[in-house]
């Protein structure tokens, strides 16, 4: 080989090279289109498997979710793709982010597979939170993503302590009655968060079932009439802001507002069920819901619970736990005396609980 033709070869030999392990060469070409949406917005929506005519709809509700972590300074990017080209979710994500230079949070989901995301909380917390919120359980790809964009930013900072009360117990303390007065301070704390715990995993509850509701109609309200799908998105815009205020800690947590964003949320679902054919009682969220924990799902079966006699309306999960001899035990809530099981829990704030006193019994309703 003459010279000149072993420069020939070696040119083209490193630029095989660096073009393989090139930032453009991080992407697969058929990823083109996510790279370019996301680069331009922070939104993208594959049309392989929904089709150019959902894809909008799906887009645009993705964007709500967009549009309010970035109102709370959480920026996030969302995707719906068809093919994660061979990597598991959680490394496409990440190879993505790092590919468009992002600073927030990206997450990434199928049509039906999981969510991945790449941001400022590590995979291991992400995976975690996604578990315990049976995020990949959700029939629907948009909700995937909105519920899990919920969860992937960072929690909001704990606000600081009240400096009042600390000059007022100096005061006391100064005086002589620092000991009474740390006592009773620490017994309205006490009180007062099992309080904000025991209206937080209310509404908590409420919105789980309302999530149900919206998983049930989220494909038969696509086929129904406008009106339909109008008040599916009101209740999902609603059940977004139910959530956003349960997750706000300590005294920014509003609980009237939480639950006003509930009820409103369950009215506009209870319209779009109305009209398709299948309506619910607004009223009472938790009919029709697997008895042993209404995030499941509808009831589809009867099954006997581990704390619960007799047969009773249960999702097909549960059906199946108790039919292999592992029958599920009712999720429980925290309330003012302890744990109860949800069903026995209220699903509205504690009336006056500032001035109730401190043996008030834990209100009831009917049954489920």
């Amino acid at each position: 080989m003459s010279p000149r033709a072993f420069v020939v070869v070696v040119a083209a030999l490193f630029t095989a090279l660096v073009g393989a392990t090139s930032p453009a060469g991080a992407i697969p070409r058929d990823d083109a289109a996510a790279f370019e949406a996301l680069s331009n917005g922070d939104v993208y929506v594959a049309t392989e498997d929904l089709g150019r005519d959902v894809a909008p709809t799906i887009a645009a509700r993705l964007q709500e979710k967009v549009d309010e972590l970035r109102g709370r300074d959480f920026p996030v990017k969302l995707a719906i793709v068809t093919d994660l080209r061979g990597d598991g979710v959680f490394g496409y994500a990440q190879r993505l982010r790092a590919r468009l230079g992002y600073d927030g949070t990206l997450l990434v989901t199928t049509l039906t597979g999981p969510v991945g995301a790449a941001g400022l909380r590590t995979p291991r917390s992400l995976r975690a939170g996604f578990t315990a919120a049976r995020v990949n359980e959700m029939g629907s790809a948009s909700e995937r993503l909105r519920r899990a964009a919920d969860i992937a930013v960072p929690p909001p900072p704990r606000p600081p302590s009240g400096w009042r009360g600390l000059v007022a117990f100096i005061v006391l303390a100064v005086l002589g009655a620092a000991a009474a007065v740390g006592w009773g301070l620490r017994r309205e704390q006490r009180r007062a968060r099992r309080v904000a715990d025991h209206e937080r995993g209310a509404l908590v509850l409420g919105l789980d079932a309302l999530d149900a509701r919206l998983r049930a109609l989220d494909t038969t309200v696509a086929a129904g009439p406008p009106e339909a799908a109008e008040a599916l998105s009101l209740a999902q815009h609603h059940h977004s802001a139910g959530r956003a205020a349960a997750q706000l800690a300590g005294s920014l947590f509003d609980a009237p507002a939480g639950f006003a964003a509930l009820d409103a949320g369950l009215r506009e679902a209870a319209r779009a069920g109305e009209l398709v054919g299948e309506p619910f009682p607004a009223d009472r969220p938790l009919d029709g819901l697997c008895s042993a924990d209404p995030a499941h799902g509808l009831a589809y079966d009867v099954a006997t619970l581990a704390d619960r006699p007799g047969r009773v309306p249960v999702c097909r999960r549960c059906a199946g736990e108790a039919k292999a001899g592992r029958p599920i035990r009712r999720r429980v809530l925290p309330t003012l005396d302890g744990p109860v099981p949800f069903d026995q829990v209220e699903l509205s704030p504690v009336p006056d609980a500032a001035q109730a006193p401190e043996t008030e019994p834990t209100p009831t309703t009917s049954p489920s």
